[in-house]
Formats: structure tokens, sequence, C-alpha cells
């Protein structure tokens, strides 16, 4: 028999703590207060480890191509990770030459995400993780996740509340 999936922490560090002793990845559902004490909690407690962080936030340069936007980034990561493989694997080689403020909030979803893949991470957060995207991002998505936790990386995804509380 399976244990039962915990679905409450007493806190923060003990939702991490929870993972680390596991070594799963996580998917949590919390508002955006939550939320952003949790993305400070981890990135204290992984400050050592390779991460990375794929944020609602994260637009990159305006005037960047997503080309350029995953260069920087590949050289920034070390470039073990190429930008034209990551280009390819999230399907954006129709879009490689568009500036990223020209993009859909699915392209650019798929952009935050290829990069978070150039960092072999041991550790991503990810905000939203499918939310924007169609189809065929969902799948190239799940696909490098699927390969990134199969390397050894741990992911939390965090997702806002579907459902509401009553007060």
């Amino acid at each position: 028999m399976t244990d039962p999936i915990q679905t409450e922490y007493a806190s923060i560090n003990a939702l991490i703590d929870a993972q680390e002793a596991t070594g799963a990845s996580m998917h949590v559902e919390c508002g955006r207060e939550t939320s952003a004490a949790l993305l400070e909690a981890a990135r204290t407690r992984f400050a050592r480890k390779r991460c990375t962080f794929a944020l609602d936030g994260d637009a990159g340069i305006p005037r960047d191509t997503v080309a350029s936007h995953l260069r920087f980034f590949s050289k920034l990561a070390g470039g073990a990770v190429h930008h034209e493989d990551a280009i390819s694997h999230f399907g954006l080689r129709s879009v490689a030459r568009t500036k990223l403020r020209d993009l859909d909030v699915s392209q650019r979803a798929l952009v935050k995400l290829a990069r978070a893949s150039l960092f072999e991470p041991e550790f991503c957060f990810v905000e939203r993780p499918l939310s924007d995207l169609d189809a065929d991002g969902r799948t190239a998505a799940l696909t490098w996740i699927a390969e990134a936790e199969e390397a050894g990386c741990r992911f939390i995804h965090q997702v806002h509340c579907l459902v509401r509380q009553k007060t």
C-alpha cells in the first residue's frame, strides 16, 4: 500500500524538508503571498545547488530575439546545453528570430522553460508551468520536466489555488 499524498504542511520549511527527504518534485497550490515566501525559502535552501527559476515576471529584454535571449543564457550557464537544442526541443524554431515582445503568451512561457533548461538544474522552481501553454507546448514542457527529473533535478511547481475558500 502506498502512503497517502500529504496535502498540508505546518510551514513552508516543513514542505521543503519533505521535498528534500523524499527527493521528489512537488506540485504546490497557493496564493501569491505564500508563493513569494516559498520562492524565497527555496532560494535560501537550495543556494548551493544549480538552481533555476521560471517565474511569471520573467519577460527578458523585449528587443531581444528568442535566439539571442537563449544564446546569452546558454553562455551564462556554461554552454553545456546549446541554445539551438533548447529552441528545437521547445518548438521555438519558427519564432527564433522574433523579438520577445512580439511573442504570444504560450511562446513566452516556452522561452522561460527553454531558458531554465539551459542550466541543467539540480533544483527548479516553476510558477504556473503549464498554464499558458497550448497542447504542443505542454508536451514539450512535460517532456523536459520528465527528462530533467530523470537526470536528478527536483521541481517545485507552483500554481495559484483553483478553489476559493469560504471565509
